[in-house]
């Protein structure tokens, strides 16, 4: 891609989506429950710093960090993060009871976490993501097993449905498949916010940073872990900026047709006040392998599900792990 045509989209981008945008509203935070979420989080840290400790791989000529549970249960899963995040996010999931029982394994995709950024932005053009997650997933050994994706995770994920023939399933949440339909859609994949357009712009002020990270979670929250707000400003403005150019350039594969002819069951589970990815717009798409014929939805959690309710969460992929392990 030239330079000058990558430059006009990404200034492009840049003025459509930052200009006017307001600021998220954080005065309803209380400083005693913040407090205590502070305590409690650190508390965390001390347990999840033994368990979360990167091992790596080399994919595409880059340094690819995973992380790996105690358990040795089959099928393996495959845990994938989402935009500007890193596998930090599914701490509750690798070191809890989930993963001493299950061989839980999470790789911070390239740009993302302890991983290696490429040096060329047209790796992630020309999808070098999914080269590295498939390639990845057969180094350690869970190509056939579950894989679960989490907002841009699971977009991914739909984009590597092809490299990936023996997966025994697919989990998703946080993300709408995009496309064309086969018929009319009356809803949009994405809530009207402005701040969800952050996530496609490179180069973001600190500001403009945590109004994004705030999304992942539930209208109101008053404490977030700091590790969200550093995995994205870590993350490089490559990363987004190519998304963004695959977003106005239409590059993605139809992921309507991919989960409307997929033959290996799918699992959706939705927050229920999610802010970001529209649950009426993903009720209208066909999906005839969807798990139970319905997109679940837990409560008192928003985008980021898996943290902010890991017990369901939980509760919800060990049934699917268990209903495709036969």
């Amino acid at each position: 891609m030239k330079t000058s045509t990558f430059l006009t989209i990404t200034f492009a981008l840049a003025t459509l989506f930052i200009s006017g945008c307001a600021m998220q509203d954080d005065t309803s935070t209380s400083e005693t429950e913040t407090s205590s979420q502070e305590l409690v989080t650190q508390q965390q840290d001390l347990r999840f710093k033994s368990c979360m400790q990167p091992s790596y791989v080399q994919s595409e000529g880059l340094d690819i960090a995973y992380y790996e549970s105690k358990g040795k249960k089959g099928p393996g899963i495959m845990l994938i993060h989402g935009n500007s995040s890193s596998s930090k996010v599914w701490r509750k999931q690798l070191c809890g009871s989930l993963g001493n029982k299950y061989r839980i394994v999470a790789i911070d995709l390239p740009g993302h976490g302890e991983s290696d950024n490429p040096a060329d932005i047209n790796f992630y053009i020309t999808g070098g993501l999914s080269r590295v997650l498939a390639d990845t997933a057969d180094q350690l050994d869970v190509d056939e097993g579950v894989f679960v994706g989490w907002s841009l995770g699971g977009a991914l994920m739909l984009e590597t449905y092809s490299m990936l023939p023996d997966a025994k399933g697919f989990f998703m949440f946080g993300h709408p498949p995009l496309g064309i339909p086969q018929t009319p859609v009356t809803e949009a994949p994405y809530y009207p916010n402005p701040v969800i357009n952050y996530g496609f712009v490179g180069a973001l002020p600190p500001a403009y940073q945590e109004d994004y990270v705030n999304l992942f979670f539930k209208p109101n929250t008053y404490y977030v872990p700091q590790f969200f707000y550093d995995d994205m400003a870590r993350t490089d403005p490559n990363f987004r900026d190519a998304l963004g150019y695959l977003v106005v350039t239409n590059g993605f594969t139809d992921q309507i047709a991919t989960v409307a002819n997929m033959t290996q069951p799918l699992a959706i589970v939705h927050g229920e006040e999610e802010q970001i990815a529209n649950l009426a717009y993903m009720e209208q798409l066909s999906m005839p392998t969807l798990y139970k014929d319905e997109i679940k939805v837990i409560p008192h959690s928003g985008h980021a599900t898996q943290w902010e309710a890991p017990v369901k969460f939980n509760q919800a992929l060990k049934k699917f792990v268990k209903s495709v392990d036969k």
